[in-house]
This record gives C-alpha cells, structure tokens and sequence, in this order.
C-alpha cells in the first residue's frame, strides 16, 4: 500500500519521475470468499486525478484517429490509468499502447480468473494492422447485436465484461429452448462494457448513450451494474462522470438524469464467505438485470 501511495500514484507529481509499472490483479466474483474475489478497484480510482467535468474537448462526434487522440492525450495527463479488458484482443491492444507510447504511465489491470478459462473470443484480425484498444463494447443480451433491434431496448447496463459474461450465460441458458428470435427473453436489455475506466471515455459512453437514446426518443433507462457491494467497486466513480454527460450532453434535468445502480448493497466485507450466499446475490442482480424473469 506504501508503495502504491508514494511512489506509483504521486510519483510523477512530486518528483517528476514517470514510471510504465504494470500492475496485474486478479478481480472477479466466483464464489470464492473476501479474499479471492475484490482487488479493490475502488482505491486504485478513488486515487485518480481524472476530473468528473466533461472535458473542455469533448467530441461527441470524434471518430477513428481523432477519437483515438483524444483518450491518448487524456491518458498522458492522469496520474494512473485503470483497466479491465475482457478479450484477448484488447487485453493485446492495452499492453501494447502502454510500451509504444511517447508518454509513460502506470497501468492498474483487472482481470477475472473466471475468463482464462472462457474459449478464445478474439480472432488475429482484431490484433492486426489498423486495429486500436477498444474503450467499450455494446451488445444485445439475448442475441447477436446484428440480429436484435435497438428499438426493443428499454434498459441500458453499463459494466465490466465479467459481470456480462456471467449475465448473459444465465440468459443463453433460459433462452436454450426458445427457437423464435423475437420470443427470446431479455430482448429489451443492452449491456456496454466498460473496458477503461479511468480516465473516463467520456465520448465513447456518450456515444453508446446517443445510440440508444436516439431510437427510443430519450426514455431508455441507464444503469450502472457491478458485482461488488454498493460502497466498493467503481459506481463511485462512475456516477458523476456518467450524470455529467446526461446533463449537459443531453440536456436531462437534475431528476430525469437519474442513472440506477444494480448489483450488492452495502457491505463491510468485498465478499460472502459461503457459496449458498454468493448464488443467492447473484440470483438477485439476475432478477434486477431481467426483471420480467424474477419469477
């Protein structure tokens, strides 16, 4: 913790010295007790220099290379950058930016043991020429994105990949035997996976957030859902950031830029130490995700 605190958070602040430590920390809920499940995201950005304002330069339009530019830039001026890929491909793309970049910075990575497992998800294709580190991923909860309308959407979960991972194989499970496409529950329900998280892609969420908005005329619902308790991962940290882009990007009042947290309440403990009590909260994020399911 001394270490962290003194030298790889305020290094570069007190003493000039920039540093490109890469720091990789297993994070994810199987059932495995407190001390196998949190790395503590919530300290890692709570000591974040990465301002909850909407950037002076914000591009809600930038694409390509001038999109790529400006969550560089803001990379060069945070004092640590935090992540969580969830495929094999930006997991490449993130560790390659951190060593081929003119500018150094400490990297903090998640990772859940869960997905080493998981069957390989990227192909060469998204490690070669003209390919970048991806800041978010959408997708449709119950089927492949280009054969799901985005008109169906009413609930919109932003999240890491593993809390969507787990989601959506529950649901795959339930929809086994469903073999009509528009009778697949969770049809109304997208995830964006949020693969950085500090400093916040302000433009990338805000574009998902256009692309659902736009199609359901400004009544799609946006949460935040994590698998840590309510006071620990980074809902935190997330919340301002995404309440700044519904207020002053899309001009939502104070009480329609509601944005809703799903996932455990409160704890003093990063997790429950028995499997029955692990299955069982995570069968109550399922019911809150798919409500239309709870029974």
């Amino acid at each position: 913790q001394v270490i962290f605190d003194q030298f790889l958070c305020s290094g570069e602040a007190k003493w000039n010295q920039q540093s490109v430590l890469t720091v990789s920390l297993p994070h994810g809920y199987d059932g495995q007790g407190p001390e196998h499940s949190s790395a503590r995201v919530e300290r890692f950005l709570q000591s974040c220099d990465d301002d909850h304002s909407l950037p002076a330069d914000f591009n809600i339009n930038a694409t390509g290379q001038e999109l790529l530019d400006l969550t560089e830039n803001r990379c060069s001026e945070i004092n640590w950058q935090v992540c969580y890929p969830s495929t094999p491909a930006n997991y490449y793309h993130m560790l390659r930016r951190q060593v081929t970049r003119d500018f150094r910075k400490p990297l903090i990575f998640l990772f859940a043991k869960s997905g080493v497992r998981d069957p390989n998800v990227s192909t060469l294709a998204e490690m070669g020429p003209n390919t970048a580190f991806n800041h978010t991923y959408v997708s449709h909860a119950a089927g492949p994105i280009e054969k799901m309308a985005d008109e169906e959407i009413e609930r919109v979960y932003f999240c890491s990949g593993q809390v969507e991972r787990k989601l959506k194989a529950v649901l795959a499970q339930k929809n086994k035997e469903i073999k009509d496409d528009s009778k697949k529950l969770g049809r109304n329900v997208a995830f964006v996976r949020l693969e950085q998280i500090a400093p916040f892609p302000f433009e990338q969420v805000a574009q998902a957030m256009q692309r659902f908005e736009k199609v359901s005329s400004g009544k799609v619902e946006f949460s935040w859902l994590q698998e840590e308790p309510k006071n620990m991962g980074a809902w935190a940290f997330i919340r301002p950031r995404m309440r700044e882009i519904l207020t002053k990007v899309f001009n939502k009042t104070e009480g329609a830029a509601r944005l809703s947290y799903a996932g455990r309440i409160h704890a003093a403990s990063p997790a429950v130490g028995h499997e029955s009590m692990h299955n069982k909260e995570e069968k109550a994020i399922f019911d809150t995700v798919f409500r239309e399911l709870a029974n």
